[in-house]
């Protein structure tokens, strides 16, 4: 499933398609299986997921432990001394000035996007913000990942509390 959600993040990702096309399709498929396996990664989509890291982020993380809600894939624009320079933040707490970076293998492999990503956060940290930057470590990590945000998020006036997804997650005692 995990090659099915990856293709239905990138056509959404490269605009072949939109989430609503797709949820129309998969409404009349009512014998496909897995529909509704498909239809909950497209609602992801819809609300901004754009590879499958994102959308561990955001069912593992943010959802699992009861993280308040990141705008995604936001648009941010600055200038530096070249000119005008366009971003998007993976995940945007916006009220507590928290961004979430997330680095797959695509677009992050080569030392010009390493480059350009610590621009990013050095341009994030210089506006005020913080950047708390994850990769592949979220597949095996979640509850580690949500505690440095919980943490984070509390630092920068968040009064809410994580939850522990399971009984064996440490997000309580590791957020405080």
């Amino acid at each position: 499933m995990v090659r099915q959600a990856a293709l239905l993040l990138d056509v959404c990702r490269q605009r072949a398609t939109t989430p609503r096309r797709l949820l129309a399709e998969l409404d009349s498929l009512t014998r496909l299986p897995a529909r509704q396996v498909l239809r909950r990664i497209v609602l992801d989509a819809a609300d901004g997921v754009q590879s499958f890291l994102e959308q561990v982020y955001l069912r593992r993380v943010e959802r699992a432990h009861g993280l308040p809600t990141a705008e995604r894939q936001v648009r941010v624009e600055s200038t530096d001394g070249f000119g005008r320079i366009v971003r998007y933040r993976d995940a945007l707490y916006s009220p507590y000035g928290l961004v979430i970076e997330l680095d797959g293998h695509a677009g992050h492999s080569d030392s010009e996007s390493r480059w350009r990503d610590m621009h990013r956060d050095n341009s994030t940290a210089m506006s005020g913000d913080l950047t708390l930057r994850f990769g592949y470590q979220l597949v095996d990590e979640p509850c580690q990942a949500a505690a440095q945000v919980a943490s984070a998020l509390r630092l920068r006036g968040w009064t809410g509390t994580a939850r522990s997804c399971s009984a064996g997650c440490s997000v309580a005692r590791n957020a405080a």
